[in-house]
């Protein structure tokens, strides 16, 4: 058996074995490299959107097969009261026309003769017509008249009565008016017994092209029975505007109370009034669903005369 042969040297000292607590031994601290934020960007092509109007809405039409009728104006029965469009005048003027628009005014176009005692009769007030237009109009017969008049229902409203109320002289019926021209109509009033009362004074009229038209003022007065029978009156009316300027408008058939459990409606001036009350203390305090009126009510005091401008006026709710 050969002998092999060995050419290093071996290292026999033993291994030298050192045991260190862990708690001495210090943990390496890596240093953390920051991290660099990345942006990244996308370039991405954005066609333009063309924009177009929207096409219309094509008008709806349907048709029916039923027979629709027409319908028939009628004259409102006379007596009835009759709801008026409301006109636009200043309710704070006296002489603002109610028929505005109309080609013949009357002015004034409301009078009041106030108190005139039983059998009694007042001075005469003079009316007059204008022909406000650009051509001829033809006055037909003018006369006083209770028909349509729209009064409260309530004791102390003012009754329709036109026989207290006369034309003493006419220079306007059956008159052919030119442009510019006018003519005047006296009426008096005389009251058979007391109370509040009121008529119109109808003034029929022709158009150049035969229009037949009709011009109404109001008439009012009371028969002065004593003196309880004084009166409580005032308008509430809406302001509005019309070509850029305010404009006020006459509100009819708003109901008005008084504290003593009387009630008016606002005729078509948008006037209301309370007749024969004793002196006192009153409220009044108009109602409506459709307006928001201010103020909401307003005291008086009723002595030896009648209160009046007692006003409201009135905002759609």
């Amino acid at each position: 058996m050969a002998r092999q042969s060995f050419s290093g040297l071996i290292d026999l000292t033993p291994a030298l074995l050192l045991t260190v607590p862990l708690a001495l031994i210090s943990p390496v601290q890596a240093e953390e490299t920051p991290v660099e934020p990345t942006t990244t960007v996308i370039e991405i092509p954005i066609e333009p959107v063309a924009y177009t109007d929207p096409a219309p809405l094509e008008p709806v039409t349907t048709t029916t097969d039923m027979p629709i009728e027409p319908i028939a104006e009628t004259d409102p029965t006379p007596g009835e009261p009759v709801l008026i469009t409301a006109p636009i005048c200043d309710p704070a003027t006296a002489d603002c026309d109610p028929d505005f628009d109309d080609p013949l005014s009357l002015v004034p176009h409301r009078f009041d003769f106030g108190r005139i005692s039983p059998n009694a009769t007042s001075e005469p007030q003079v009316f007059a017509l204008s022909n406000d237009a650009d051509a001829n109009i033809t006055i037909g017969t003018v006369a006083v008249s209770g028909d349509g008049i729209m009064v409260c229902q309530a004791i102390g409203c003012p009754v329709v009565a036109p026989t207290a109320f006369l034309i003493q002289s006419d220079a306007c019926s059956g008159v052919t008016l030119t442009p510019a021209s006018s003519c005047e109509i006296e009426v008096l009033f005389s009251p058979a017994s007391g109370g509040a009362m009121t008529a119109a004074l109808r003034v029929p009229y022709q158009l150049a092209d035969g229009t037949a038209q009709e011009l109404n003022g109001k008439l009012l007065g009371s028969g002065d029975s004593g003196l309880n029978n004084l009166a409580i009156a005032g308008k509430i009316y809406q302001r509005a505007k019309k070509g850029g300027a305010k404009a006020i408008t006459p509100l009819a058939g708003i109901e008005v109370r008084l504290s003593n459990d009387m009630l008016a409606t606002t005729d078509e001036f948008g006037e209301y009034r309370f007749e024969n009350l004793p002196p006192g203390r009153y409220t009044v305090t108009p109602v409506s669903e459709d307006y928001k009126l201010r103020p909401r009510s307003r005291a008086a005091v009723l002595k030896k005369k009648d209160r009046d401008g007692l006003d409201f006026e009135a905002k759609a709710q």
